[in-house]
């Protein structure tokens, strides 16, 4: 943009008139050819204003070459490594030695004589073009009028200046302005404790809210949105961009415009949010880990909840974790074929459907038998799809059924004894029975 407002303007400049150049450091090597082409004792000087250091400005001075003189680009080297190391220009002081005079002129009248831009974009509205193509191109505006049935709730009102029905203009006289409202989305999160010692379970729950902007007349900017006090609570607090006394500002306007007021005494008192709640829980426990949740609302008969807070009690769980543990079962029992779940000195564990097996245990016979299914079902006097079914519920949770087997084989006899202290071992020296005599007596 810089290069394309020097190559319009740098001819208007006369000979050894003066050139006075502000631009981003960045946009110096697209101008620096052009600017050593055209112009002599060409020299940067970094400006130290804070708004000009915040976009890291220069400013270039340069005297126009006589005629003979234009068209060589003379010291365009020095300007591209000044571009390329904008820390070595120096800043601009008013003790610097340079200086640069400039010439008397008389005035200059300047003519356009391209096309008439704005009688064509005036033009192109009433053209046959135009209104065939706004017809596709351009969404028909719809205006809604008229008195609702029954008093807007606070709901209606925030799902009505979401969606733009409430822009326009409001008020009269200096206090007319522009309304426009936007959705916005807010995520809150805290943290729990957990059951267990040191568990911390972190919570984030993402709402929709609202916010609203004015546009008076005289430039002033007003807002209205959503802000949080030391105790992470958000309200709603007006700022103004360019002046003070927001809130104030707001009602003044809104007297005018009594339609407008009732939106705002509703909007001032609570926000509208979308009911939308997701939360990242970091649990431990049977097979609800790491997981993705969302909150979904049921009811239940008096006698069922009933129940399900005496589950809950009697595993040392919340009703929430206890439903959501039914849930997942009931879900895994519909999608697994044989899998039933009970509850075992181990706590909740997956097992197969009509015997006292555990799926883990079966897994443990699987690798036995290296893999063989038929010997397994043969072993087990089972059909060969019940401990197919088995090793498929393994496959889909292995770390639940790894981390069984890896608490069976840390199980020795002194751990068993430590916990049964009247356990004593004794060799058996009698034959081993069959394995298919030890299936039976199971």
């Amino acid at each position: 943009m810089e290069l394309v407002f020097l190559e319009h303007c740098y001819r208007w400049v006369k000979t050894d008139g003066v050139l006075v150049f502000v631009i981003p450091v960045a946009a110096l090597n697209s101008c620096a050819r052009l600017l050593a082409s055209q112009f002599d004792r060409v020299n940067l000087f970094r400006l130290e204003h804070p708004e000009c250091a915040r976009f890291h400005q220069i400013v270039v001075f340069g005297t126009r070459k006589k005629s003979q003189g234009r068209g060589e680009p003379r010291g365009v080297d020095a300007l591209l490594r000044a571009g390329y190391r904008p820390s070595l220009i120096p800043a601009l002081k008013p003790d610097l030695a340079e200086r640069y005079f400039i010439p008397a002129s008389p005035p200059i009248t300047i003519h356009y004589s391209g096309l008439p831009l704005d009688q064509i974009e005036d033009g192109i509205e009433r053209s046959v073009a135009m209104q065939n193509a706004c017809g596709v191109l351009v969404r028909k505006q719809q205006r809604m009028s008229g008195r609702p049935v029954t008093p807007l709730h606070k709901g209606h009102v925030g799902l009505l200046a979401c969606s733009g029905m409430l822009n326009g203009f409001f008020g009269e006289g200096d206090d007319r302005h522009i309304a426009h409202w936007r959705a916005v989305k807010h995520v809150d999160e805290f943290n729990e404790e957990g059951e267990e010692i040191g568990e911390t379970i972190v919570r984030r729950r993402e709402r929709f809210s609202h916010e609203l902007t004015l546009a008076f007349e005289n430039g002033r900017i007003l807002e209205l949105k959503e802000t949080k006090n030391e105790d992470q609570k958000p309200k709603f607090a007006g700022r103004s961009i360019r002046s003070g006394g927001y809130g104030a500002l707001i009602l003044r306007s809104a007297r005018q415009a009594p339609t407008f007021r009732q939106i705002l005494t509703h909007l001032a008192k609570r926000e509208v949010c979308y009911n939308s709640y997701k939360s990242y829980n970091t649990c431990r426990g049977d097979f609800m880990g790491t997981t993705r949740s969302v909150v979904i609302s049921m009811r239940l008969p008096a006698e069922s909840g009933s129940r399900l807070k005496r589950m809950a009690t009697r595993h040392g769980w919340t009703p929430s974790d206890a439903s959501a543990r039914l849930v997942e079962e009931g879900l895994r029992r519909s999608e697994f074929a044989f899998i039933d779940f009970r509850d075992s000195a181990a706590g909740r564990q997956a097992y197969v459907q009509g015997s006292t097996l555990a799926v883990w245990e079966v897994l443990l016979l699987v690798r036995s038998y290296k893999e063989d299914v038929a010997a397994v079902a043969k072993h087990l006097q089972w059909p060969q799809a019940k401990v197919q079914g088995a090793i498929n519920y393994a496959e889909a949770f292995p770390e639940e059924i790894e981390e069984a087997l890896s608490e069976n084989a840390a199980t020795d006899f002194n751990a068993l004894k430590r916990m049964l202290p009247q356990a004593r071992k004794h060799d058996s020296r009698r034959v081993r029975k069959s394995r298919d005599a030890q299936a039976s007596a199971r």
